[in-house]
């Protein structure tokens, strides 16, 4: 199902930078203060071109001048083949250790309806216009997009099979949470197994569903062409898929913060099971929820809620923006998407710190991956920022012309 093929890459030149000095997270997680950061960490850094600094369109016709200007000066090299890498990540989660390892390739763009690329998420407009502009102005892929093989466990044995044949890595680096990177070339002997065994397979984007979006709609622009070639670079997206049997697939929740009137902070503590002081925030463990139950933070309480009578086929962040955010709280698709009356944290104690009075901070236990594929499967998608993924992979290691 999936067509999955090694590609040409723009890479960072060794002999001129510190590969640490010019990465950077993905773009739509770095904070303002981040991006100051990344600009004085080198002169070459990444963000100039994924996140540049310009006002309106000016920040894409920069984002291309950096970009020319270091392929011609030799900080950026075009490699002269095509190439599949594997991107191993090493990182702790409460204690516990981790590696998870990504094949990074190029894979045919299709539409959803072929149930080949699975999307899990709502997209936005904006979003998906700023990366259009980006991609128009530059046109490379600066960033590759997160994929998850729905797999029996070839592709994880064969990633694993691949690395073994492999001596030093291409690039290595560690980022400011202890998360370890490193990029191998995979042995061309590999090439043929690796494509092979995709060819049954279906992709769960993971993250990077509007820049998916966002290629799907050049590539249709493309294809309204007289002179289309089915076989051109634009038909692919940059992807770097990881295997369903992963063990280094952590998902966690992002946590919920909105600001509510005192008649639904009432109704909230009618439905509580129990109600407790908060007074240590080790009690607010995401992992010690079924689907169905939810903590919630409210003044200075902790409340516990389980919905009963809940269909099995949902997941807990379904349930939780269905029975709770839209029923009890009464707020639409259109507040959250509109009015942003969602404000959303990757980390608990950021949230507990952004609380106000009459804010409810809501927990739940996010969905598995393969809860995900199931709902996408049956062509159906989960509220916007259901999941996140962790580590991120960083920006800077590829691009793909």
């Amino acid at each position: 199902m999936a067509e999955f093929k090694p590609f040409r890459a723009i890479v960072y030149n060794r002999e001129h930078i510190d590969i640490g000095s010019v990465v950077s997270p993905p773009y739509d997680v770095i904070t303002p203060k981040e991006q100051d950061l990344l600009y004085q960490r080198s002169p070459y850094n990444i963000v100039r071109i994924i996140l540049n600094k310009e006002e309106s369109d000016e920040k894409y016709r920069s984002a291309n001048r950096f970009l020319k200007q270091w392929l011609e000066e030799g900080i950026l090299l075009m490699l002269d083949k095509s190439v599949f890498f594997i991107y191993e990540q090493e990182f702790t989660v409460d204690g516990n250790n981790f590696t998870r390892r990504a094949l990074v390739g190029r894979i045919r763009i299709e539409e959803f309806e072929k149930g080949v690329i699975l999307p899990h998420e709502k997209t936005l407009s904006a979003p998906k216009e700023d990366r259009y502009k980006l991609i128009k102005a530059t046109n490379v892929q600066s960033e590759p997009i997160f994929g998850i093989a729905i797999d029996d466990g070839n592709i994880e044995s064969l990633t694993r099979k691949a690395l073994e044949e492999v001596k030093e890595p291409l690039f290595e680096f560690s980022d400011e949470n202890g998360v370890s990177h490193k990029l191998y070339h995979v042995s061309e002997i590999f090439y043929n197994e690796i494509e092979e065994a995709f060819l049954d397979k279906k992709i769960l984007i993971a993250d990077g569903h509007h820049r998916y979006e966002t290629a799907l709609r050049i590539k249709r622009e493309y294809e309204r062409e007289p002179n289309y070639d089915p076989q051109a670079p634009y038909n692919y997206i940059l992807m770097c898929v990881v295997s369903s049997k992963d063990r280094g697939l952590i998902i966690q929740p992002i946590y919920r913060l909105i600001t509510i009137e005192k008649k639904y902070i009432e109704k909230l503590m009618e439905l509580a099971k129990k109600i407790e002081k908060l007074e240590d925030l080790n009690k607010i463990n995401y992992k010690m929820l079924s689907k169905n139950e939810f903590i919630m933070v409210i003044f200075t309480s902790i409340l516990y809620i389980e919905l009963n009578n809940i269909k099995n086929e949902r997941t807990s962040v379904q349930i939780l923006h269905n029975e709770i955010i839209h029923n009890i709280l009464e707020i639409t698709e259109e507040d959250i998407s509109s009015k942003g009356v969602i404000k959303y944290f990757k980390k608990l104690d950021e949230a507990i710190e952004n609380m106000k009075e009459n804010d409810l901070l809501i927990v739940y236990n996010p969905p598995t991956p393969e809860e995900i594929s199931l709902i996408s499967e049956k062509g159906k998608i989960l509220p916007q920022k259901s999941t996140f993924f962790y580590p991120k992979f960083y920006s800077g290691l590829f691009m793909y012309p």
